[in-house]
């Protein structure tokens, strides 16, 4: 696995390293995006950086800091850290606002070359990064942007939904205040 694969370093969100940090702060390099970072980046076991930009594009940034590749991914990438299996593949969220713009919204895989593996489409997005397992299941959360409290129980209709050929399986878990 990579140092720091995904936000929090690992499927427990533990954002703990084993490694020592710098003894001295000094900027090794910087990389102008052109759009706001609104997530952590994700590192790579050969030293490769990965980071989201809020306009949707996914960036694979040599050691150095030089461009190994860009994906854009036409929809909008908020709070999204990317995610890196142990076979190279990223995952990222992304949102196109509910389906308008044809970007790619739910859950984006995308190939060590950075061209599009598949995308688990979803009619509202995910909104946090995504999480590889130790079986290299990827886990993803929604968050729901206003409380339920007083619609216990409550239920979510999702339609337009495509499962890609390479997903085995989809599971879908609920959880709320009341029950947990």
């Amino acid at each position: 696995f990579a140092p720091w694969p995904m936000f929090a370093r690992d499927a427990a969100n533990s954002g703990r390293s084993d490694l020592i940090g710098a003894e001295v702060s000094t900027l090794k390099w910087a990389a102008d995006l052109g759009a706001p970072v609104t997530s952590s980046p994700a590192v790579a076991a050969d030293g490769a950086v990965y980071i989201a930009g809020r306009d949707g594009r996914v960036w694979c940034l040599e050691p150095d800091g030089s461009v190994r590749w860009v994906h854009a991914t036409g929809a909008t990438i908020e709070r999204s850290s990317p995610a890196l299996a142990a076979d190279g593949t990223v995952y990222v969220t992304a949102s196109d606002g509910g389906g308008q713009s044809g970007g790619e919204t739910g859950l984006v895989a995308l190939n060590p070359d950075g061209t599009l593996k598949w995308r688990f489409a979803t009619a509202t997005a995910p909104l946090h990064a995504p999480t590889v397992g130790p079986d290299g299941t990827v886990y993803g959360t929604r968050e729901l942007l206003h409380p339920h409290v007083d619609e216990q129980p409550f239920t979510r209709a999702l339609s337009g939904l495509a499962i890609p050929a390479a997903v085995d399986s989809v599971t879908i878990e609920a959880r709320d205040s009341v029950h947990g």
